[in-house]
This record gives structure tokens, C-alpha cells and sequence, in this order.
């Protein structure tokens, strides 16, 4: 079960996570922040019920995004939280990470990202 309204931010950069927190909570989203891949997969795993989306950095300490998305994707009752990435490499063309659903460079084109973000809460919607 998904908690239809909640996100899940994580980013080792506290200022890009409570900026989009502040961003998202304006949009009428619940937020609920990691600084970390480690941080977030304890919590995501402890949540009852998972939160709608996952927006994820890449490049991160103690387990990076690309770790947090193996994980994910072993773990059947986490398969079906999808994941947005950010990252500030430039990735032209082609996505940093296959298994994600969607990601946007840093910076942000704000407006692409919420309607991404909307798209996939919509569509996790009951």
C-alpha cells in the first residue's frame, strides 16, 4: 500500500533537499527527507504504508542512488515505488540509471519535475 500523497526526498545536500521539501509541501505533498541511500532504505523499509514516490541524488556517502535502486529492486514490496533521479552529471540523451523512472539534471527545470512528479503520484493514485 501507498501513501498517495507522500515523497520520499534524498539528497546528501540538506539545502537541495529542503528547497524541494518546501517545493513539493507548497504543491500539497508530504515530504519526508534522507541525506543518504543507507538512511533511506531503513526508512522506506520501517514505512507503513510506502510513500508514492522516491526522489533520489545519485552521487551520495554511505550507499549512493544507484545502490538504493539494487536494493529497491530486490525487495518486492519496494519494486513498485518509483524512483525519479537528479543528478548534476550531464547525461544527455540517455538516463543515468536504467531501473529509474524518470531524472532530471541539476538544475532542475522546476515545471518538467512537477509534472513528473505529478504524473507519477496521479498515476499511483487509488
Amino acid at each position: 500500500m501507498h501513501d498517495s500523497r507522500t515523497i520520499l526526498l534524498v539528497d546528501d545536500d540538506r539545502d537541495v533537499r529542503e528547497t524541494l521539501a518546501e517545493i513539493l509541501e507548497d504543491e500539497g505533498f508530504h515530504t519526508h527527507q534522507a541525506s543518504s541511500g543507507r538512511a533511506a532504505l531503513d526508512w522506506i523499509l520501517a514505512a507503513d504504508p510506502k510513500p508514492a514516490l522516491v526522489v533520489l541524488d545519485l552521487m551520495m556517502p554511505d550507499m549512493d542512488g544507484y545502490q538504493f535502486v539494487e536494493e529497491r529492486d530486490r525487495r518486492p514490496e519496494l519494486r513498485m515505488v518509483p524512483v525519479i533521479v537528479l543528478t548534476a552529471h550531464d547525461v544527455t540523451g540517455s538516463s543515468p540509471l536504467p531501473a529509474a523512472e524518470a531524472w532530471f539534471a541539476k538544475p532542475l527545470d522546476m515545471e518538467r519535475f512537477l509534472e513528473a512528479v505529478n504524473g507519477f503520484v496521479a498515476a499511483d493514485a487509488p
